[in-house]
């Protein structure tokens, strides 16, 4: 959970204790970026922790930040040049490495995953920083626009 993704740890956090399969399986991933979610960026007037209350009493969740790496990071297959910080980025080293960086082997061990368990839907939550120009908007494959769209719309109901 880096300092952009508190509602992203919140709703898997939900899907653990609340969800209810009918059918196939849910696996659920609560925190993939380690560093993310172990140190935060207090100077820049981000909370150490924030709380939820619950009807099992307040929960208590680590505001992270990702660690800053090389000046630059290049993705690799695509070799796009990125921000230092993106090395960190889960959406930003996908599909990984298996001899690459914590979090280019973390992507590598989901699309492992993905590929020998035939996941028919994998969902990587992110939500941009409040400062971002893509607050509000939707960012998906265009043949997962229909399932993206309803999603959206029942978060808000």
């Amino acid at each position: 959970m880096a300092n952009e993704s508190p509602a992203a740890n919140l709703a898997a956090q939900l899907l653990v204790e609340s969800a209810l399969v009918t059918q196939g399986k849910l696996v659920v991933a609560v925190r993939a970026n380690r560093s993310a979610s172990t140190v935060t960026r207090p100077g820049e007037a981000n909370p150490l922790f924030y709380h939820i209350p619950t009807s099992r009493g307040v929960k208590k969740f680590r505001m992270g930040d990702r660690w800053p790496d090389p000046e630059v990071y290049v993705n690799y297959p695509s070799s796009q040049m990125l921000a230092y910080m993106d090395i960190g980025n889960l959406k930003c080293t996908w599909p990984g490495k298996e001899d690459g960086a914590i979090t280019e082997k973390t992507c590598y061990a989901f699309y492992k995953v993905i590929e020998e368990k035939k996941v028919d839907v994998f969902i990587d939550y992110h939500e941009p920083e409040p400062e971002s120009p893509v607050i509000s908007t939707i960012l998906t494959h265009q043949k997962m626009t229909e399932a993206a769209v309803m999603g959206r719309h029942y978060a808000y109901r």
